[in-house]
């Protein structure tokens, strides 16, 4: 059970590295925006 839960908080820390990156890269707004929308949504 642990190992699952730790195995969960690392993909969703992964997320959020990816999802910082994304905001801070030099994409287009709408690109970026389609990026988050497909992760979240």
């Amino acid at each position: 059970m642990s190992q699952q839960l730790a195995l969960t908080t690392m993909k969703i820390s992964g997320k959020i590295i990816e999802t910082i990156n994304i905001i801070n890269s030099k994409l287009p707004e709408n690109e970026k925006y389609l990026y988050l929308k497909r992760t979240y949504l």
